[in-house]
């Protein structure tokens, strides 16, 4: 009898343990799936629909009708394409290296004085602070009737400088207004870039790449 029970336990496959390649695909199949789920959700599936979009006709509402590349075409060949991406390359000719040689010109210019930190703040508090309230500072200093610039040059000269924000803004020379966006952010940037310039030290880099 005890024999018996011994030949048929034999018998019975004892389960087989997963190997180490199958656990550690599915931990990382777990921790990796939740990003692959947002991945898909908010980024594959809407560029998808938006590439598909492009090919079609549709105002939002009632049916789509596909036709092809005709809105490429059409986006070739408008005016204002052409525009965008000549102040796309002037924008990134100047600005790319502009910044950073001024960003260097300042983490020199910081990199031996007194009360260097001080300084370096002082850089450094247009990255952190809000463009809108950049702006909102810069509404109250060019406002003709209380703005700080207009007000003290006209009690100091006597001149009468012109307002701002209406007349010279409506006189401005198009081709001159894609450097309003290059000014503010060289303004944004240049801050940044010599905070990680100061903080650069060629050893510490020959030392990771040894």
């Amino acid at each position: 009898m005890v024999a018996t029970t011994i030949d048929r336990a034999r018998t019975v496959p004892a389960g087989r343990p997963w190997s180490r390649t199958t656990t550690d695909n599915l931990w990382a199949l777990l921790f990796v799936g939740p990003q692959l789920i947002g991945l898909l959700a908010f980024s594959a599936i809407p560029l998808l629909s938006a590439l598909y979009l492009s090919l079609t006709n549709w105002d939002g509402f009632g049916n789509q009708t596909f036709v092809g590349l005709s809105n490429f075409v059409e986006q070739i060949q408008s005016p204002d394409l052409h525009i965008a991406l000549w102040n796309t390359l002037v924008y990134t000719l100047i600005a790319v290296p502009g910044g950073l040689i001024l960003a260097l010109l300042v983490a020199m210019a910081l990199s031996n004085i007194q009360f260097k930190t001080f300084y370096r703040l002082l850089y450094f508090m247009p990255v952190v602070t809000s463009s809108v309230a950049v702006s909102v500072i810069w509404l109250y200093l060019l406002n003709n009737d209380f703005g700080i610039i207009n007000t003290n040059v006209k009690a100091w000269t006597g001149i009468e400088l012109p307002n701002w924000l209406v007349r010279f803004a409506s006189r401005f020379d198009p081709k001159l207004r894609p450097l309003v966006p290059l000014l503010d952010s060289t303004r944004r940037a240049t801050g940044a870039k010599a905070q990680r310039l100061l903080g650069w030290r060629p050893r510490d880099h020959w030392r990771s790449a040894r």
